[in-house]
């Protein structure tokens, strides 16, 4: 998320993390989670949302190549 973007609409209260969801290497979505800066900084944040939301992220991937016909 843009630092002003969200000092402007959140007033530094959100963050977020983000990860592709691919297929083959290629990039066809993305998925992420926003949190309050109040309750998680940015670090703890990473340690506890990061992985979680990759194996959700490549799970998708995997289901998307699953049902994928080319």
């Amino acid at each position: 998320m843009s630092p002003h973007y969200e000092d402007r609409e959140y007033a530094g209260r959100i963050s977020s993390l983000g990860v592709p969801i691919t297929r083959n290497g290629r990039i066809y979505a993305a998925i992420n989670i926003l949190y309050l800066l109040n309750a998680l900084s940015p670090e703890q944040a990473e340690a506890a949302l990061l992985g979680p939301l990759q194996e959700t992220a490549r799970g998708l991937g995997e289901e998307l190549a699953r049902r994928s016909v080319d």
